[in-house]
């Protein structure tokens, strides 16, 4: 396979025509003539790829000799000769659409017009030709689909692997061991019989060649009179007759081979030569990868019918007393009706579309209100495809196990605190359940005390997962909450007044080496702690591995050292992230002054780094969760670290406290 071909198997049907179609405006901006020279058609599509395709970010194009595989898909090349001697194309741009007979009748003159030209018409070596002249043609789509077609009362079949009667598929080949290159013979061979049947009444069809057109020594044919071994043989199939060609599959390494296998024929009635091509594909693979092939086609999951039913509630699990002082429960934010209609219908329409189009500061609340809905809206799907049947198992201390198979993953995501529906076959009411403990594979439920009494051991349940809304209510809220902020901080402009700013002519004595030594980072901290942008957000952003938790860590730090009075709320999406920036900060800040806020629904487990557990707030045994400090407690820490969704349980701690002009609550948030 080219590397032309390679690329463009690679890309999108939409991405192929927008290349294609941009190469052939690039040809007709440049050159007014439909006749242009080899060398000029070459050093155009050098051009073309140092202007156009090598700016694209990501992209390595095509090698420059491999410029015609792109250039017949969209355009009629036609190879020619002048009076000197000198390769010429004519560039004719293809219709979008042509009939059955208009793709034949083109394929017929394309074909004439390509035997004809010098260099063909002077060679001599039949095979050669058959190639070069298909490997001009197939490549375009209107004639490829000429070249598929069994034509002039021809047909090409075969019993097995045959598809749309232009694909033979070989069975995998396993390899007991990869042969090297240069050894003997490979240890598998696979065959296919492909058929040729004439099927006319009175016309004889002659079989004038057959070959590859790659040529690849994996594929090779074998027929009785050995056509196919033969360039200058030849062999007449009388009308109501056939002939078998054996196509053998024979690798030698482990890959995915493809080739297109071509038959010419003349035929005896009208004296036109024809092609009929057929794509040839087999695959070698070891005996492990044979055990790893799937054992049937993948099936999209489908979603199992829920019951409406009547609920009866299960037994939650215990909660610190004081745990409710610290929470501020946001509202319901259910789905309106008419958002909820529109998402079930399809694409959004009116209103919500060009809600969901704008971005400004105006409807920045609605806005995102809309796009939390229906991100929720396909939570609700997504959450239901691992609805299924399943038997529980009853274990001491009132439990029931239920086995969760990628629940080590995160599919589903289940935490202490969520809710599992059950109900047996036939039965009127279903019961609500409460995760008590999220082991490796299993979570320990607990149902009303009625479920228990009744539970068979082996019984298939109906199992309805569902997921937590706190989340997504928190963003709402958070969103609601955003209006009261000072005018400008979540859309900066020009001359917006500044909150605080530190000057920082003195060098900062940054903590660690590996930032001092980053001077992008060492800015980074710097415009941090200057307060350069402030009280618009500072954003880092980079890809992976970048330095950008260092950088973040490194901030916190010196603005607890620069600032006099000031208190960090560092917030992380996950709590192995809020982990990794609390080892980070008590590195080099005494542990005293830094709290890692930890969910109830958390466990503790082996996990949680020995650092994080020594500034984590108390763990209660009884209740198997950490407990929440009382507000006046949180008084004692500069450095506090949670995820997004605990720091959003906290109330009465305003956003913004501001001393003596300074800003003393700064937020450090990682999305």
């Amino acid at each position: 396979m080219s590397s032309g071909e390679y690329y463009f198997n690679r890309l999108s049907e939409k991405e192929r025509k927008a290349a294609v179609q941009g190469f052939y405006d690039y040809v007709t901006r440049a050159e007014r003539s439909q006749v242009i020279t080899h060398e000029r058609l070459r050093c155009l599509f050098k051009q073309y790829c140092l202007e156009v395709l090598d700016r694209r970010p990501g992209v390595t194009f095509m090698r420059y000799k491999d410029y015609t595989f792109l250039l017949v898909r969209k355009l009629r090349v036609l190879k020619m000769t002048t009076s000197r001697g000198e390769k010429t194309y004519t560039v004719q741009p293809w219709p979008p659409e042509l009939s059955p007979d208009e793709q034949k009748k083109a394929y017929l003159t394309s074909l004439k017009q390509l035997l004809t030209t010098e260099p063909l018409s002077s060679n001599h070596n039949k095979k050669e030709v058959m190639t070069e002249v298909v490997g001009s043609l197939v490549c375009t789509p209107q004639l490829r689909e000429v070249l598929m077609q069994n034509k002039f009362d021809v047909t090409v079949t075969t019993t097995h692997g045959l598809a749309d009667d232009a694909k033979l598929t070989f069975p995998p080949v396993v390899l007991e061991t990869v042969i090297l290159a240069g050894t003997q013979t490979p240890l598998k061979r696979n065959i296919l019989p492909v058929e040729i049947e004439n099927t006319s009444t009175c016309h004889i069809k002659t079989l004038s060649c057959v070959g590859f057109l790659d040529g690849s020594s994996d594929f090779f044919l074998e027929d009785e009179h050995r056509i196919s071994s033969r360039h200058e043989s030849a062999l007449e199939i009388p009308p109501q007759s056939g002939y078998t060609i054996t196509v053998v599959f024979a690798p030698k390494t482990v890959s995915l081979y493809k080739d297109t296998l071509i038959f010419e024929f003349l035929d005896g009635g009208s004296g036109e030569k024809f092609h009929i091509i057929r794509f040839v594909k087999g695959r070698a693979e070891t005996r492990s990868m044979e055990m790893l092939r799937p054992t049937a086609p993948y099936q999209r999951s489908k979603m199992r019918p829920r019951s409406r039913l009547p609920v009866v509630d299960g037994v939650k699990p215990p909660r610190p007393e004081h745990r409710t002082r610290m929470d501020r429960k946001p509202a319901f934010y259910d789905i309106p009706v008419s958002i909820f209609q529109q998402m079930t219908i399809g694409e959004p329409q009116g209103a919500l579309k060009e809600l969901l189009l704008r971005n400004d500061e105006e409807t920045h609340r609605e806005r995102f209100d809309a796009l939390l809905w229906i991100e929720e809206k396909q939570m609700h799907r997504d959450i239901r495809k691992y609805d299924r049947k399943k038997d529980m198992k009853a274990i001491p201390g009132g439990y029931l196990k239920l086995e969760v198979p990628g629940l080590a993953e995160n599919r589903p995501s289940l935490l202490k605190g969520d809710q599992i529906y059950a109900r047996w076959p036939g039965a009127t009411s279903k019961y609500r359940g409460y995760v008590h403990k999220v082991e490796l594979e299993t979570v320990l439920l607990k149902f009303n005390r009625t479920f228990h009494d009744i539970f068979v051991p082996g019984m298939q349940y109906d199992i309805e997962f569902t997921f937590n809304r706190y989340p997504q209510r928190h963003q709402h809220r958070a969103l609601e909450l955003a209006q009261g902020l000072p005018k400008g901080v979540l859309f900066p402009r020009s001359g917006l007044q500044k909150s605080h700013h530190v000057a920082t002519d003195k060098p900062l004595i940054l903590y660690d080496p590996d930032v001092a030594r980053n001077p992008e980072q060492e800015q980074a901290v710097k415009a941090i702690v200057s307060g350069q942008s402030s009280p618009a957000p500072y954003i880092i952003y980079g890809p992976p591995g970048t330095g950008k938790t260092k950088t973040s860590v490194e901030a916190i730090k010196q603005v607890l050292k620069v600032i006099p009075g000031s208190r960090v709320l560092a917030c992380a999406p996950s709590n192995s992230a809020a982990d990794l920036l609390c080892q980070g900060i008590v590195k080099h800040w005494p542990k005293r002054e830094v709290l890692r806020l930890n969910a109830y629904s958390r466990a503790r487990t082996r996990d949680i780094p020995d650092s994080v557990l020594e500034v984590s707030w108390q763990y209660d045994q009884e209740t198997k969760s950490f407990e929440m400090p009382l507000r006046n407690k949180l008084d004692g820490y500069r450095v506090i670290v949670s995820t997004l969704t605990t720091a959003g349980r906290s109330q009465g701690q305003e956003p913004f406290h501001v001393v003596g002009g300074i800003s003393v609550w700064i937020h450090i948030c990682f999305v």
